[in-house]
């Protein structure tokens, strides 16, 4: 069985299947799929390490053959510093961002967590994908509620439910009123601390 990966960025993709046994990939394969999970931004490649792809695999299988789509591969470190991370994982091509075609992110999120061990998982439900990383002693999680192009904002991972989901939402439309108004103001973000910051957190290593 393979699986099909396809870069939304780049629109590259790769038909990803085991060929040293039993979700094992060789040395040309992590060379294809290092080049497909490459930093968009830079063009520059990294090794994927194989427990990634295995991971990636996986999922695939579990979902039937549905095509798994790669927000975010392979992040240059001069990236990852403007993002705001500079040890993000995703630097040393243990990361990636996905989604998987006709799955919720909810779902997705749920089956990593409660099937694969070592592995980060960061929910990002108003940015639309899941991130999964590996080589960790054990499981990571968190929620980041941000919207695309604003700064990270995380969410105590205890939280369930629609107490979640009106947080999320809240955050949504706090950040998209906060640029509306800059963007008419003319000015930069502001500094001050958001309300619903209250209990969120952040995790050593997320994405």
């Amino acid at each position: 069985m393979s699986v099909r990966i396809e870069h939304l960025t780049t629109h590259e993709t790769h038909q990803l299947r085991p060929d040293l046994g039993k979700d094992r990939f060789s040395a040309k394969q992590q060379k294809i799929m290092s080049h497909v999970l490459r930093c968009h931004h830079t063009g520059k490649e990294k090794s994927i390490h194989p427990r990634l792809l295995s991971l990636l695999y996986q999922v695939g299988k579990h979902y039937q053959g549905s095509k798994i789509f790669v927000i975010a591969g392979y992040r240059a470190p001069e990236i990852a510093r403007k993002k705001g991370n500079p040890k993000s994982p995703h630097q040393k091509g243990i990361a990636t961002d996905i989604s998987v075609d006709g799955v919720s992110k909810e779902a997705l999120r749920d089956y990593l967590l409660a099937n694969h061990r070592g592995i980060g998982v960061g929910y990002y439900p108003n940015s639309g994908f899941v991130h999964i990383d590996v080589n960790r002693i054990s499981n990571a999680y968190w929620i980041d509620a941000s919207i695309p192009g604003h700064k990270a904002y995380y969410l105590d991972s205890g939280l369930q439910g629609k107490t979640l989901q009106k947080k999320i939402r809240l955050v949504a439309q706090r950040q998209r009123k906060r640029k509306s108004t800059f963007a008419l103001r003319g000015v930069g973000s502001s500094s001050k601390r958001n309300p619903l910051d209250k209990g969120s957190h952040r995790i050593k290593g997320r994405g």
